[in-house]
């Protein structure tokens, strides 16, 4: 007897009402009807024997069964690409979904080179990004809901495989309208009084400066965060309205354009490892495979920025 499963595409639409929350947002994220998407959610519900959301306000919240599914389904979903992937690989077209986790702040500059330098050997590339702390990543990647991740430091006990790609320092920008853009270096002590702008709590970037500045013996206190940008254009917009100070990536630094300058520490060398990540439990997919062999290869190490060199 075979195992009673739903109807692969009913799930996807599960998933997406769950996701936003109504109907009318899992057919725009779907490009389908609305009447489309209930029929979908009804059939469902008919072959399963139960509900699977009521009405809150103006959302769909799932009910305490539907809860229990949303794993399990995701697990589903991801094994049914990743076969979808091995088809293809035994058709000679590898391609697909790639589906790739940024933990690091200068993989917005480093990732669209991989990306575009990948591309030429598989044309049929979708790749997806998600941007979390390497935690959640770390998850993210032993559920099976992604197949690899750029982490920015080194988690114990996560069933992982990680290959250090490059270390880099971290920087301090300003406008060149701050009383600091006439100096030349800065010193850890500096932070105290400076009004920051950081990268999300959790970041690889965030995590190796704090790490610094605690073997400096002192922390950052709460008030001097004017904000925790969770991409470069957001640091690089808060520079241009308010005298405040980023720490940035160097290889993120040095892709700004506008009227920034970019100091170094003279007593606090900070440097922000970058490693590739993957689960020891979900094998690779055929594509996520030869990605891997390229970031790690000589082809893909020249796309990388350059590791940053041991200073006393």
């Amino acid at each position: 007897m075979y195992p009673e499963v739903p109807d692969l595409y009913r799930l996807y639409v599960f998933l997406a009402v769950v996701e936003t929350g109504s109907i009318s947002g899992a057919a725009g994220r779907l490009h389908l009807s609305q009447a489309a998407v209930y029929q979908q959610i009804r059939g469902l519900e008919r072959m399963l024997g139960f509900k699977l959301f009521y009405r809150q306000g103006g959302r769909r919240v799932p009910t305490a069964a539907a809860e229990a599914l949303i794993g399990p389904t995701r697990e589903l979903l991801a094994h049914a690409e990743r076969y979808h992937a091995h088809l293809e690989a035994l058709r000679g077209q590898v391609g697909g979904t790639l589906k790739v986790g940024v933990g690091v702040l200068s993989a917005e500059v480093f990732l669209p080179r991989i990306l575009s330098g990948f591309r030429a050997q598989s044309p049929n590339l979708c790749p997806q990004m998600v941007t979390g702390d390497a935690t959640t990543l770390a998850n993210m990647l032993n559920r099976g809901e992604l197949d690899l991740a750029f982490l920015g430091q080194q988690l114990g006990g996560r069933q992982l495989d990680l290959d250090l790609l490059f270390q880099e320092e971290l920087v301090v920008v300003v406008s060149d309208r701050h009383p600091w853009a006439k100096r030349r270096r800065l010193e850890a002590a500096d932070l105290r009084e400076a009004r920051l702008v950081l990268p999300g709590s959790g970041l690889g970037t965030r995590l190796a400066l704090e790490a610094a500045l605690h073997r400096r013996g002192f922390g950052l206190a709460v008030e001097q965060v004017w904000l925790e940008a969770g991409s470069l254009q957001a640091a690089v917009a808060s520079l241009a309205v308010e005298p405040v100070v980023a720490i940035l990536p160097a290889s993120a630094a040095r892709e700004l354009k506008g009227p920034f300058k970019v100091l170094r520490f003279g007593d606090l060398p900070v440097r922000q490892p970058v490693f590739l990540g993957r689960s020891r439990t979900v094998p690779l997919s055929p594509l996520a495979a030869r990605f891997y062999e390229f970031v790690t290869g000589p082809e893909g190490q020249r796309l990388l920025p350059a590791p940053t060199a041991e200073t006393d």
